[in-house]
């Protein structure tokens, strides 16, 4: 088959693949939209705060096979670095985006963790060490995603030296998965207070408000 034919093909499977979120069927099984509820995701964070740990983890499984059987696919029919890396980027897109859904998704966490078991092992590893120890230093995991995606291109250029595919797929992973968390973005640099700062400030005003209602009354006019 025509590589360009096998990278549209599988390309166009992996989007549709990504599109179908397990966290929505999940959410449905309970009578939810999880769309609705929690911070409004279709993801095994989302899944879990709202439907609790276990089904949390069955959908990160179901994410993480996800982002595994896009690229197995595309590597299985003989396609090139660059129709697996196609391949992975749209299995990401269809969970961020997903064509089932109304195109609002998750954040494609797990499916990208997925795409890098399949496509680059050893930058998935040396990636989840760094998430890992920049929570613990931060205490904050969106902050700490953020900084782990930053750092994905440089973790891709020391594992995958000479293969110039998988580290473009490593530069446009990291804008896939940095789009739909661009509020921590603007937090990380100081144009968006942080969801405590916005708390406190909203109960200074209330506070300000209580305050001018519940004043001492003027004395009657004579």
């Amino acid at each position: 088959m025509i590589p360009i034919l096998i990278a549209a093909l599988t390309g166009a499977l992996a989007y549709l693949l990504g599109s179908v979120s397990p966290a929505y069927f999940a959410g449905r099984s309970r009578g939810l939209d999880l769309r609705l509820e929690g911070d409004e995701t279709l993801d095994f964070l989302n899944a879990g705060r709202v439907l609790g740990r276990p089904a949390g983890a069955m959908v990160f499984v179901a994410e993480l096979l996800k982002g595994q059987i896009a690229v197995g696919l595309a590597m299985l029919l003989g396609g090139s670095p660059w129709a697996v890396a196609l391949a992975g980027l749209l299995a990401v897109a269809g969970q961020v985006w997903p064509l089932f859904h109304d195109f609002a998704g998750g954040r494609g966490l797990a499916v990208a963790a997925g795409v890098l078991i399949a496509a680059s092992p050893w930058t998935l590893v040396i990636s989840a060490t760094l998430l890992a120890l920049l929570y613990f230093v931060t205490g904050r995991l969106g902050h700490a995603e953020v900084l782990t995606f930053v750092l994905l291109p440089g973790v891709a250029i020391l594992t995958e030296r000479a293969d110039l595919a998988m580290m473009s797929l490593a530069i446009f992973m990291t804008a896939l998965l940095i789009i739909p968390r661009w509020r921590t973005v603007e937090t990380l640099l100081g144009m968006r207070k942080t969801p405590e700062e916005e708390e406190a400030d909203l109960e200074e005003l209330e506070e300000e408000l209580r305050n001018e209602t519940g004043g001492p009354e003027d004395p009657p006019l004579d």
